[in-house]
């Protein structure tokens, strides 16, 4: 907290100086200032104050002081806030308890835990998790503004806390930088609830505003009525104050800052900072409108706008990155030619002055990384398949991002520059004329670029080359994700179920919730702070829980509360969070779930070995929150079935080992990775595993995507699609090419290019006297030359020489009667070939095009996938992509199964193709003029399991039939 301004509401005339980054206020009727007179306390430092020994003073606001403190009787060193008055107010009780209370409903990774409330000598104090960071504005002032992801990763920390409390039912009502405390882990915590209410409530509930004006919405100011969206603007509004050092609005005097909230246009973080994205300005300014409609409508929202801010993500694959660069390369060399075909870039020229060899090629390659990558963090190769670059300076920069270009294309530029240097031409007849040479030249660009990617291991981030010399990442775009928060909880009892039984201290007993070792659990009630406790009997003479275990504030243990030695009680009491025991029936989580579940398992079970806490491991003392979190009980979890199964003490891997059970092969909407499958294969074999094995065992995990993206489903499919799309292209421009080409160009055609690739002379010279004498006509005709070009361009230019050199021949009538002789035969097998046409003839010719060539493509795609899956059962695409064909188990498909399921996707055209071989079968079909028909279906099936494909990413029909599914590797 810091020094607060008191403002007045009492003279509107009078000018109060507010600071320049926030005074918080508190405004209300009972005194001018806003705050009631009192007779507040200040406590030195050592002093003893009821069960406390201050420690230091941490920080003063309009409502009190925070003190470092230690607790006398639980020995915990706390964070106490004490009201500035003693309550001899009861506005001022009551909006004390509200706060103990709201903030007590509330115990989340991201907000500060309360332990409890009492009053001291008549003064309220609340009893604080300790945070040791300072907060979020004194790291500003200390370090200046955040670089742009630090911030929103810190601010997406805030955003789940806040998350949390919308659960529960709380708007908080003065988020700001003060009240968002950094934990020792760089963690950010939401704190001090001294203004929040229940949702949907008036914003004048209390008789003013209260809020720092810096932070509140227009709403707030107004007095009206306010609902998650007030808090959303205070987030902006702090997000804006972590990226310029300064608030989004600031006056010398209250009135005039009022007057800007309100009406003023939200300033643009990027023009108070340079550098700030414009994309993540765009999101702080939209936080900031002045119409609650106009700002995301939901944390989820928020979260989901800021992700691709932050260095959060997981490392690309180095099979993900290839097939990403795979696309790429498909786009530039589309490109090239494009480039080359300009004539205004200037090129390097041989002595004739002829275009020899020019850089420009590669320069599109380069730029064409570089300005992609800078402008949407990934080329287009990477977007399809889900990648983006980050940089751990913020933005990526045009520095970073023409460095990584040039780097990446590195390897082709030696070769480049020396075709420039010697000549394209002399470089390459010199390799036409060594093909040792020509090999390595080849080689090398090869070596290089799959060099660029040695380096990448899980930890360095799976960084290549490129990207450790400029300080980037290549990461896994993934979805934003807030974990659900858990409604604050009503105690089950309000009266005192145990009349005539003693107190737990301030706790009140309920009901018993059976033996623990050692003891018995109850369940407890709070009567202050309004929320449950669990409460642990123990026998006369029971030892401590022990400092260290006193001490632990982390998200993977129960915060303990409080405990009692004496001659006639023993009792420890801890949180009793919401949730239940982890489930073992059938029903399982989705292991997106289970991931999260086995990541906070493991965190815990390394702190714990390190400090001396862990518990006893069983699937008994395992957790789950509301909001999915779980959690290590030191004690069998209530209500948890006391098989020996779940009470059987285990190793580490062997407990994470049955947690990530739950979810294989359990859930099809969300199949378990492959390599998870195996890694809980290979913890239940070797139980003796060390954690930090365990824990770099989930960081591989981790590598995988969390679901199966049309994107990336997409892609094997047109890989397999592509080979029949050819041909059919293929086929359109055969049959328009051939229709085009009358019988007699085609017989003359193939008569020039039987002369042209004639090689005994003798042969040659007979053809030649034969076309002479007896088709001068044709080959004079331009006509037909014209019609011949249109048909095939790149070869007319060569017979039309051939034509030019024949009609240059005057044969005597003998000499041509004896050519012809010789050459019919081989005439009259030209002329079979190209009959007269006529419709029936053309319509039988065009079948028999699309038939052939629509049979060829099918082929290739057929042998192609046949290849693909014999070297990896789930197909090289879909393996490179990360992806796997799943059985029902969660475990990869054989080879067989494989086999069989290409089958399967292919059995409409291997009926067809069945039929067309099977003399009776074809011949009924040309009888019935059923065989096109009959193609199209086949073809049409196909196309419709790739829609299929494509629209149930997950299973197509052909995984129905086979009993598998596509997952993640």
């Amino acid at each position: 907290m810091d020094d607060l301004t008191r403002l007045s509401t009492v003279n509107p005339n009078e000018k109060t100086v507010l600071s320049n980054s926030e005074a918080a206020t508190i405004l209300s009727p009972l005194s001018g200032s806003g705050i009631p007179p009192g007779d507040g306390l200040h406590l030195e430092d050592g002093q003893t104050f009821g069960p406390y020994t201050i420690r230091r003073l941490l920080g003063k606001g309009g409502m009190g002081e925070v003190y470092e403190a230690d607790h006398a009787d639980t020995g915990r060193r706390v964070a106490i806030k004490l009201l500035r008055s003693r309550m001899h107010d009861r506005e001022d009780r009551e909006r004390f308890l509200r706060e103990g209370r709201l903030a007590a409903s509330i115990s989340h990774p991201h907000t500060v835990y309360v332990f409890g409330s009492e009053e001291v000598t008549g003064m309220p104090v609340i009893s604080m998790q300790l945070l040791p960071g300072g907060t979020l504005k004194d790291r500003v002032v200390e370090r200046g503004p955040m670089p742009p992801p630090e911030a929103v990763a810190a601010i997406l920390d805030v955003i789940s806390g806040l998350h949390a409390a919308e659960a529960a039912g709380i708007l908080h009502r003065d988020v700001k930088p003060s009240n968002c405390f950094v934990d020792d882990d760089g963690g950010v915590k939401v704190g001090d609830f001294g203004l929040s209410i229940s949702t949907n409530v008036r914003g004048s509930e209390a008789g003013g505003f209260q809020g720092t004006p810096q932070y509140a919405p227009p709403e707030q100011l107004r007095g009206d009525a306010l609902d998650v969206r007030a808090d959303i603007y205070a987030v902006g509004a702090t997000l804006f104050y972590l990226l310029t050092g300064r608030a989004p609005f600031e006056a010398k005097d209250f009135q005039s800052l009022v007057e800007q909230v309100k009406t003023a246009a939200p300033p643009q973080p990027r023009r108070v900072r340079p550098g700030i994205p414009k994309k993540l300005s765009a999101v702080v300014v939209k936080c900031l409108a002045k119409d609650p409609s106009d700002r995301p409508a939901s944390y989820a929202e928020l979260t989901r706008l800021l992700q691709p801010f932050t260095n959060a993500g997981v490392p690309a694959r180095r099979s993900v990155r290839l097939v990403a660069g795979a696309l790429d390369w498909c786009v530039i060399a589309v490109l090239a030619p494009l480039i080359q075909a300009v004539d205004v870039l200037p090129r390097a020229a041989d002595a004739s002055g002829k275009v020899d060899a020019d850089p420009w090629a590669w320069t599109a390659a380069v730029a064409y990384s570089a300005i992609f990558e800078r402008m949407w963090n990934a080329t287009p190769g990477k977007r399809i398949v889900g990648l983006r670059v980050i940089s751990s300076a913020g933005p990526l920069s045009w520095r970073q991002a023409i460095g990584r270009a040039v780097i990446f294309n590195g390897p082709a530029l030696p070769m480049l520059l020396v075709a420039m240097w010697f000549g394209g031409r002399a470089v390459a007849a010199y390799l036409t004329a060594n093909p040792a040479a020509a090999s390595v030249v080849a080689l090398v660009p090869m070596l290089l670029s799959v060099s660029l990617f040695l380096t990448m291991t899980r930890r360095n981030g799976m960084a290549a080359v490129h990207d450790l010399i400029t300080g980037t990442r290549v990461v896994q775009r993934g979805a934003a994700r807030l974990r659900s928060g858990a409604a604050a909880e009503v105690s089950s009892f309000v009266a005192d179920p145990t009349e005539g039984q003693p107190r737990f201290g301030e706790y009140r007993p309920g009901p018993d919730l059976g033996a623990v070792p050692g003891g018995r659990l109850r369940e407890g009630f709070d009567p202050i702070l309004h929320r449950r406790v669990w409460l642990i009997e123990l026998a006369a003479g029971a030892a401590d829980v022990g400092r260290a275990r006193r001490d632990v504030a982390r998200p993977g243990r129960l915060h303990w509360l409080a405990a009692r030695r004496s001659p006639e009680q023993n009792w420890d009491a801890f949180e009793a969070p919401s949730g239940g025991p982890v489930d073992l029936s059938p029903a399982s989580a989705p292991w997106t779930s289970v991931r999260g579940w086995l990541n906070d398992l493991a965190a815990e079970i390394a702190a714990g070995e390190r400090d001396g806490t862990l518990p006893p491991l069983s699937l008994d003392r395992v957790w789950i929150r509301h909001d999915g979190r779980a959690l290590l009980l030191d004690f069998p979890a209530p209500g948890a079935s006391p098989t020996p199964e779940r009470s059987e003490a285990r190793s580490p891997a062997q407990l994470l080992a049955a947690v990530g059970g739950l979810a294989i092969g359990r859930d099809a909407s969300s199949p378990m990775p492959v390599t998870a499958v195996a890694m809980l294969d290979r913890w239940r074999k070797k139980p003796a595993l060390t954690i930090a094995a365990l824990q770099a065992d989930l960081a591989g995990a981790s590598l995988s995507a969390d679901t199966v993206s049309r994107g990336r489903r997409l892609i094997p499919v047109l890989a397999t699609a592509a080979p029949v799309v050819l041909m059919c292209s293929v086929t359109l421009i055969a049959i328009r090419q051939v229709d085009r080409l009358s019988p007699q160009d085609a017989r003359l055609l193939e008569l020039l290019e039987a002369v042209s690739e004639e090689k005994d002379a003798t042969k040659r010279q007979a053809l030649e006297t034969y076309l002479a004498g007896t088709r001068r006509a044709a080959l004079v005709d331009r006509a037909a030359w014209e019609r011949l070009r249109e048909f095939n361009d790149t070869d007319i230019a060569e017979l039309k020489q051939v034509a030019d050199r024949i009609v240059a021949l005057e044969p005597a009538p003998e000499d041509v009667t004896a050519a012809t002789a010789v050459v019919l035969p081989r005439v009259q097998k030209i002329e079979e070939r190209f009959p007269e046409a006529t419709p029936e003839s053309r319509a039988d010719r065009n079948r028999e095009i699309v038939l052939a060539l629509l049979l060829v493509g099918c082929g290739m795609s057929f042998f192609g996938g046949l290849t693909s899956v014999l070297a990896r059962p789930s197909g090289l695409v879909l393996s490179a992509l990360g992806l796997a064909v799943l059985t029902r188990s969660g475990r990869e498909i054989g080879r067989l199964r494989a086999l069989w399921r290409l089958l399967i996707a292919w059995l409409p055209m291997a009926i067809f193709s069945a039929l067309l071989a099977w003399p009776s079968s074809r011949a009924l079909m040309e009888t019935t003029g059923t065989t096109l028909p009959l193609a199209a279906l086949a073809t049409l099936l196909l196309f419709a399991g790739v829609v299929w494909t494509i629209v149930r990413p997950l299973r197509g029909p052909h995984d129905i039939v086979a009993g598998t599914s596509i997952g993640v590797r």
